[in-house]
């Protein structure tokens, strides 16, 4: 699946949970909405630039798989359900030339171990690899957000 400027993809827990069984029972609920970068960063010159593309990075094994991989065993954390914080996490990932997920790290977080949860979730989703970007019809390094949204039923 190819993503689009301002197309977005919201996917609930529970119906992964329902259709994967992707949701822990400890999750009060948790789901994701995929938005498509604006702008996608690229590796070119020795620096990340920001560009539009039409053939950006995707995952390998398409969005509903990364998003049910990402979801197999992530947990509400405790702190963040005890302490009523809903929001979401932000994750930039850097997927390099030949498709592999190469960094990860949480560049808006929510604290109470929400960022933990969605980092590890991200990074595990991501082992099944990418398709790279392709900038003037050539494989480039990108980078870009996920965002991780953990609401309450």
């Amino acid at each position: 699946m190819k993503f689009n400027v301002g197309f977005q993809l919201t996917i609930n827990c529970i119906l992964l949970a329902f259709f994967f069984g992707a949701c822990s029972t400890s999750v009060a609920t948790v789901d994701t909405a995929y938005e498509e970068p604006q702008s996608v960063e690229i590796f070119l010159d020795g620096q990340f630039k920001e560009v539009l593309l039409k053939d950006f990075s995707e995952p390998t094994e398409g969005m509903m798989q990364f998003l049910h991989n990402m979801y197999t065993g992530i947990k509400y954390p405790y702190e963040a359900r005890s302490n009523g914080i809903q929001g979401i996490v932000m994750i930039k990932i850097t997927v390099n030339e030949l498709g592999v997920l190469e960094d990860a790290v949480v560049s808006e977080g929510l604290g109470y171990g929400c960022d933990e949860e969605a980092l590890k979730a991200v990074l595990k989703a991501g082992q099944m690899g990418f398709t790279p970007a392709i900038y003037e019809g050539k494989p480039v390094k990108s980078r870009f957000d996920i965002p991780v949204k953990f609401k309450f039923a």
